[in-house]
């Protein structure tokens, strides 16, 4: 809580030292570059023309209107230290391509440090390859857009996600996301595979995320060097996969937020990951098809699952709404614990299963409950060759099995 607090105003600081008040920044308007806001007129020059003339501590407004942008392979950029900002819900950027689009296209990157956008709708329109924004090896890099929406539809056939960190190697430090709209992507915001890149204190805040067909948010960096991710009092719905996947992250926390409608685990935590608090979360309706609502595997570490609500009454598949494991041929998850946690089973659903983890692991204090006589088979807490596992003051109601303990 301290940590993130200290960064909340150090940032405050920062943006407050290269822009002043909004009083005080110099403020110019995409109009004066040509920009024309009637929904036809192909922006993509004035943005270029403004972004070339713009230095540290400017302000571009956009005012209220729908700005046509052709996307082409190489993104527009941001420069250092600037704002640009919209008109709150009537400033409207549609996202456009002219060419094959098979290919690859973004809309725009940050060229530097101490950037804000603010208040602007972007919406994609057609199918097309696009990542909308690259995300670059620079520091302060702000979001308080209204939507950004990539309009993916049953049937398309081109990739289309919003951010990408890892575009180039260096280091990404202090991203934050506030009080945006995140719909109809592939992946939100992700960092893959082969990313080289440190990247360092992500926060993303009072955000929602709905009916992406593959990760909300993914941060992954075997290559790099991930740290210091918080996610809070965000609203995740609709997802294909998962909402918040951790792979090879340091210190992380998952708070505040809710979840529902997710195929596969709403929270995945693996490969080495370590330092990760996961409270006070609402989680329903996640895990439809495979998995769970928490999965934790392949060697993570530190891990406290506590405080959260875990609703499965509409559920109909067999799963185990937070599942600890190995996760093929790894190391176990170590020093796990899951504790005064809320979960409302329904009819085939199992609490916590803990599988073949031979020490570090506790469930303490949690309330298993299910509809009596409507779980016949579910159990509350499972410890499944975990000799060293201490589970006590739980409560269990209308489970036929509470605590199932088997070291054979």
């Amino acid at each position: 809580m301290l940590h993130r607090l200290l960064l909340f105003l150090a940032l405050l600081v920062m943006s407050t030292a290269v822009w002043g008040t909004n009083a005080q920044a110099q403020t110019v308007s995409i109009t004066q570059y040509g920009g024309v806001g009637d929904g036809v007129t192909n922006n993509r020059n004035a943005f270029q023309k403004a972004f070339s003339k713009l230095t540290p501590g400017m302000q571009l407004d956009i005012p209220a209107g729908t700005y046509l942008v052709d996307t082409t392979w190489s993104p527009l950029t941001v420069p250092a230290g600037v704002r640009v900002v919209g008109s709150l819900n009537k400033t409207k950027i549609i996202v456009a391509c002219t060419d094959a689009p098979t290919n690859y296209h973004a809309l725009w990157q940050n060229g530097g440090n101490n950037i804000q956008i603010n208040y602007i709708s972007f919406v994609r329109t057609g199918d097309f390859n696009i990542v909308m924004f690259p995300v670059n090896s620079y520091s302060v890099y702000q979001w308080n857009a209204d939507c950004i929406n990539g309009d993916v539809v049953a049937g398309d056939t081109h990739y289309c996600d919003a951010f990408e960190f890892g575009v180039q190697s260096g280091t990404i430090s202090k991203f934050d996301m506030y009080g945006c709209g995140v719909t109809e992507f592939n992946y939100g915001l992700f960092e893959p595979c082969s990313a080289t890149t440190t990247v360092t204190d992500t926060t993303v805040t009072n955000t929602s995320f709905h009916n992406d067909t593959s990760d909300d948010l993914e941060f992954n960096s075997p290559g790099g060097v991930c740290s210091g991710v918080y996610v809070k009092g965000c609203s995740f719905k609709q997802g294909g996969e998962f909402a918040v996947g951790l792979a090879n992250v340091q210190d992380a926390s998952i708070t505040d937020c809710t979840f529902s409608g997710y195929n596969s685990e709403a929270i995945h935590i693996e490969d080495r990951s370590s330092g990760v608090d996961i409270t006070d979360n609402t989680l329903s309706s996640c895990g439809l098809t495979k998995d769970s609502y928490i999965q934790i595997i392949n060697n993570s570490s530190g891990i406290d699952v506590s405080d959260n609500t875990l609703n499965a009454n509409s559920n109909t598949d067999t799963i185990n709404l937070i599942n600890v494991e190995p996760g093929g041929n790894y190391a176990p998850p170590s020093d796990v614990s899951v504790d005064n946690n809320t979960f409302e089973l329904g009819a085939k659903q199992n609490g916590v299963c803990f599988a073949d983890i031979p020490s570090g692991v506790t469930a303490d204090s949690n309330t298993v409950s299910a509809v009596p006589g409507v779980n016949l088979s579910g159990f509350g807490i499972e410890f499944f060759h975990c000799p060293g596992a201490e589970g006590s003051d739980n409560t269990f109601t209308g489970l036929v099995t509470g605590l199932f303990v088997n070291n054979n």
